[in-house]
């Protein structure tokens, strides 16, 4: 059988299911309104504390073993209890005095002894000792992607950013991108490539030139979500 159902009652929730991850194990993770595991046999499934936590849309390993997490409103990790168990361990309290409702978190990025999280217009960094913080203002989500170990994301309204070890550096302004979300990213020797609703792009030397003008007609005519390098 190449494909295997499983109802809402083998994996104990009805909420929709967001993230995929595994383990060096090859044990699966998901994200719902908790965390979700599965061994190829059993689901087991480990809540989030707090009524208000749920819809977990990101996670990642870290080479510690943790589970980050980030979900509506709520950002921390998760590690595994002698039992076998996982906790959660919200950093969530650890911002500042009056910070506003992050909203949904839609990634996380794990960095040595800490993590980068994503939400519709911030971005969050924990080292282990304290939280920074960055506001971007957005008419859509930042969209983010890791590559080559730096992590980006593309603010429409200013444009494609690396998070470096000071803060966000802005890399591409939106002058040169054109009001369009970066879906997909790759960097090469002389820029990046990447995808959005228009088509395939090069970007090198501040120019920003067609790539591929077949996949371009394609992606013209339909709604690109994603896309993954082979």
């Amino acid at each position: 059988m190449l494909i295997k159902t499983y109802s809402n009652l083998d994996i104990g929730t009805n909420f929709p299911v967001w993230t995929p991850v595994q383990d060096s194990d090859g044990v699966l993770y998901f994200g719902a309104d908790r965390l979700l595991r599965f061994d190829g046999e059993r689901w087991t499934k480990f809540s989030l504390p707090g009524p208000g936590a749920r819809a977990l849309r990101a996670l990642e390993f870290g080479s510690d073993g943790r589970l980050w997490a980030g979900a509506n409103d709520e950002i921390g990790w998760f590690d595994r209890q002698t039992d076998g168990r996982f906790h959660y361990h919200s950093i969530r309290n650890l911002l500042p005095p009056g910070t506003p409702d992050l909203g949904d978190v839609w990634n996380v990025f794990a960095e040595g002894a800490g993590a980068s999280f994503v939400s519709r217009e911030k971005i969050l960094r924990w080292d282990g000792e304290k939280i920074e913080s960055w506001d971007f203002p957005n008419p859509t989500r930042l969209a983010a992607y890791r590559v080559n170990g730096v992590v980006y994301f593309h603010h429409r309204p200013s444009g494609l950013y690396a998070l470096r070890k000071n803060g966000p550096e802005l890399v591409i302004p939106s002058s040169a991108l054109g009001d369009f979300g970066i879906m997909w990213l790759e960097a090469r020797g002389d820029g990046f490539l990447f995808a959005n609703s228009k088509g395939l792009f090069k970007f090198a030397g501040g120019r920003l030139e067609p790539f591929a003008p077949a996949v371009a007609d394609f992606l013209s005519r339909n709604i690109l979500t994603c896309a993954l390098r082979l």
